[in-house]
């Protein structure tokens, strides 16, 4: 979905097309201060702004196939400018890199899966036996009440979604569809006419180009082992990959989507045996310097990170793919091979800082030394800087041990002479180490040091970085709240003097997410205060958010009555509903299924799909189910629905992209992680 925005939030531009009018689960946010929709109110003053870009926008070689254009669902506005010329690598300095500059709600969006904890909120009731099982591999542990039984997906979803990848054309349905499946997973008890892989393989066959690249990424997603030696031929574009696209040699971007494929697969697979077999294949390809582009390089470099092996006692001397020690040594050669492009050093440094999570200690220091060593030199190209910032954030902690203090110091530096993205960075790396428990000398005692900076930027910074350092607060306070701290009242009094102080509704919108985050009860009702009150749709709607993250339940009422009239007003609607589901409301889905089966224009329908499926549950498969099948409806909204369906029946309770949109530098584009035509792995979340 797409909305002109003219504030320095641009870069949101870069992540939609106003032809990908279909939702596949995760609407990039607009600006608080920018346009929302036909209905919302003008906006307030916002801060120090980034022109837009003048005229049409350029096309990148080698894009997807466009789907057929139609009634468009976004307001009019300016067309987003694409990323870089070639086709394989977005901006990376100069005029082009302000479209990518870093922006709180960007890295909220990025992230904000983890704070809702969605899924788990709207299942909590009472168990079911036939509810159990399914959902566990990346978040164990939920009650699983509302959750579609494993009857109604067998009965219900998995034959109609096996119906429209067999016998639908439209690019919107049947793209829609296949991430859906995805979603969905092989459910055993559906019966053969009802198995997703076979139909997404024969999709890699198909001539619309997008459809062919998400046939691949969805084989990953599907989550069967049974997929890896098909994702693997596609990758290295031998005999069985060519086979199975028909084509004489497997296209590029395909071949980086099969590789994001191999990514998100390896982390549904147990057993190291076929996680080194993923490896291997991701390995090999980042070891040619001909034959595979910096595009699919990158997405190779990407997948290695999500694909952690087991531990070695001793460690090898050869294969890259025989163990984490291994890896980390493959890509520790590899993001110090200043020969190697520094878009693809800047993905090796983020693969390196996942890897390095839960390996030994030995590794950590490495890792941790490198990545200052990087972020120091003057030389090194920014992206590059950027990744080792995030990276030390990953790694580091809280306690007094050499490495961690020089990770610190080193965040700490950048921060008081960086640039903006840099400071911006170095503030939620600070927040990540000063949540992050140590183990070694004086655990505990560098919070207070992290808190401070944090504190001090808020009351007294710069207008760029204000919104990021209450963002760095309320993320940090809700991280401890959930290690067993005490909240801290004098973070709350400050969150809400910088509430009340606000330059623009940018800094205000900041606020309010941090507040809740804090689970600041008295706070929230500031914000029902607002809330309540006239002014701009999306900062109203971060207002609600605040209120349903801060857990205050006597306000509940009040985001209702935002609520019902709110309907064509689409952020803030979307906004209301998740805050409504995190105070526990169960009575949203059949409203919402309502109002969706009455919902004319395009863009109210696609709001209401992804908030339905964001907030439905078993009670909404069959209204859903339903409206999917009727012929008398647009195909673009029979996509929505199939999306809508998919994110109520995920097999997992944290949705598939999050393990690329929390832990990828964005800034380091190329034209499978964002494209700007909603084609990019971070524009299909």
């Amino acid at each position: 979905m797409k909305f002109p925005l003219p504030t320095a939030l641009l870069a949101l531009a870069l992540l939609v097309a106003p032809t990908h009018a279909r939702v596949h689960g995760n609407n990039i946010p607009p600006p608080p201060g920018g346009p929302t929709s036909p209905g919302s109110s003008p906006a307030g003053p916002s801060g120090p702004s980034t022109p837009a870009p003048s005229g049409p926008s350029t096309p990148t070689p080698g894009a997807a196939t466009p789907r057929p254009t139609g009634p468009s669902s976004t307001p009019a506005g300016g067309a987003p400018r694409t990323p870089g010329g070639s086709g394989s690598t977005g901006p990376q300095s100069g005029a082009d890199a302000r479209f990518l500059d870093p922006t709180w709600d960007l890295w909220w969006h990025f992230h904000k899966d983890e704070f809702f904890d969605l899924k788990r909120r709207v299942y909590e009731s009472v168990t079911t036996p036939d509810g159990l099982g399914r959902g566990e591999s990346l978040l164990p542990g939920a009650n699983l009440g509302y959750r579609p039984s494993s009857e109604q997906l067998a009965r219900d979803v998995a034959p109609l979604f096996a119906t429209l990848l067999a016998k639908e054309h439209n690019n919107e349905l049947v793209t829609s569809t296949l991430l859906a499946a995805g979603r969905l997973g092989e459910i055993p008890d559906a019966g053969e006419a009802a198995r997703l892989a076979p139909l997404c393989a024969r999709l890699l066959r198909d001539p619309n180009q997008e459809i062919a690249e998400i046939a691949a990424l969805s084989l990953g997603l599907l989550g069967s082992e049974s997929n890896l030696a098909l994702l693997e031929g596609l990758l290295r574009d031998d005999a069985a990959g060519r086979e199975a696209a028909g084509t004489r040699e497997v296209p590029m971007r395909m071949r980086s989507f099969a590789a994001f494929g191999l990514g998100v697969l390896g982390q549904h697979l147990e057993g190291n045996r076929p996680r080194q077999m993923i490896a291997r294949a991701l390995t090999d390809q980042l070891a040619r310097r001909e034959g595979c582009t910096t595009d699919t390089r990158a997405a190779c470099l990407i997948a290695l990170g999500l694909v952690p092996l087991e531990l070695e006692r001793e460690e090898s001397a050869s294969a890259p793919w025989l163990s984490r020690q291994t890896e980390l040594r493959f890509l520790l050669e590899f993001v110090n091979d200043g020969e190697q492009t520094p878009v693809l050093r800047a993905h090796a440094a983020n693969a390196l800082a996942e890897l390095a999570c839960g390996s030994t200690p030995e590794a950590k220091i490495a890792v941790l030394d490198a990545l200052i060593a990087l972020s120091r030199r003057d030389s090194t190209q920014a992206t590059l800087r950027e990744s080792c910032l995030m990276g030390l954030g990953r790694l580091a902690d809280d306690d007094q041990d050499p490495e961690d203090k020089r990770a610190r110091v080193e965040l700490r530096r950048t921060f008081a002479s960086g640039s903006t993205s840099e400071r911006a960075f170095a503030l939620m790396s600070l927040s990540e180490c000063a949540a992050r428990a140590g183990t070694g000398l004086e655990p505990g005692s560098a919070r207070s040091e992290c808190r401070d900076v944090l504190a001090e930027e808020l009351a007294h910074g710069r207008s760029r970085t204000r919104p990021w350092a209450a963002l760095a607060l309320g993320v940090l306070e809700f991280r401890l709240q959930h290690q067993g701290a005490q909240p801290l009242p004098a973070v709350r009094d400050a969150l809400r003097r910088a509430l009340a102080g606000a330059a623009g509704p940018d800094e205000a919108g900041a606020c309010a997410v941090a507040i809740g985050l804090t689970g600041d009860a008295d706070g929230a009702r500031v914000l029902a205060e607002r809330l309540a009150g006239a002014g701009d749709d999306v900062l109203r709607g971060y207002f609600a958010l605040g209120i349903g993250l801060s857990g205050n339940h006597s306000l509940t009422e009040g985001v209702r009555t935002v609520t019902a009239s709110a309907r064509y007003r689409p952020f803030l609607m979307q906004q209301c509903v998740v805050a409504l589901a995190l105070l526990g409301d169960k009575n949203l889905a059949p409203g919402l299924a309502q109002d969706l089966r009455s919902a004319t224009g395009q863009a109210s329908q696609s709001w209401l799909a992804q908030a339905l499926g964001m907030v439905g549950d078993s009670r909404t498969v069959p209204v859903l189910v339903a409206m999917v099948r009727e012929q008398a409806l647009t195909d673009s909204a029979r996509g929505n629905l199939a999306s809508a369906l998919g994110i109520v029946c995920d097999k997992d309770l944290l949705p598939w992209y999050r393990a690329f949109s929390a832990h990828v530098n964005w800034r380091a584009a190329t034209s499978t992680l964002i494209a700007g035509n909603g084609t990019g792995i971070l524009e299909i979340l």
